[in-house]
């Protein structure tokens, strides 16, 4: 089960005066045990983009580097990130801004078999006063194992002496256990129906 989700907590400004740390979020609605991420379009117009470093925090609070200081002078980032990239971003042309996919400086493997719903966090540091610029826009696609409730066992059909509802006698149940051994039973009375 993989889906993409783009953060709406852009542009945010990388001011050109001090050092400045600056975040985007990404709030991924996903739920689901992380199988593999891929960091997309990753935009950040920035002059002189060996001034910054760039990190990823997951919603667990596992942290990686992204980017770490590559390239000179050169301007403006463009990239995909994955683990799968033919090369490093350490290796890639400078300045990396045509939208190619790279392996990060960390690998993104770090979040697999976390929970991928909840608060991603994309920092920025800039190292050096002077050169600013922002982070334009970056999304996340993750997959997830999807976990389904399989091969319960065959259900009894019983009468319940027990009633549910003032008055009755009588309530018919059906009822099982599921191989993890929780059981469930679905119950019908003269004033309704549920599951318990």
């Amino acid at each position: 089960n993989c889906s993409v989700t783009v953060s709406s907590d852009v542009p945010v400004a990388i001011s050109s005066s001090g050092t400045p740390t600056v975040t985007s979020d990404l709030v991924f609605g996903t739920t689901g045990t992380i199988t593999g991420v891929s960091v997309a379009n990753l935009d950040i117009p920035h002059t002189w983009i060996n001034d910054l470093d760039i990190t990823l925090t997951s919603p667990d609070g596992t942290t990686i580097t992204l980017i770490d200081r590559i390239c000179g002078g050169e301007n403006d980032i463009d990239v995909l990130l994955n683990d799968g990239g033919v090369t490093s971003i350490n290796a890639a042309p400078c300045p990396p801004d045509q939208g190619n996919t790279y392996q990060p400086e960390n690998a993104l493997s770090a979040f697999i078999g976390e929970e991928a719903s909840g608060t991603w966090t994309l920092t920025v540091t800039d190292n050096v006063n002077q050169d600013g610029g922002e982070i334009n826009g970056w999304s996340l696609a993750i997959c997830t194992n999807v976990v389904t409730c399989t091969d319960p066992t065959a259900p009894t059909l019983s009468f319940d002496t027990d009633p549910v509802c003032p008055g009755e006698t009588t309530n018919l149940n059906i009822s099982g256990t599921l191989n993890d051994a929780t059981s469930w039973e679905v119950y019908s009375t003269s004033c309704g129906t549920g599951l318990v």
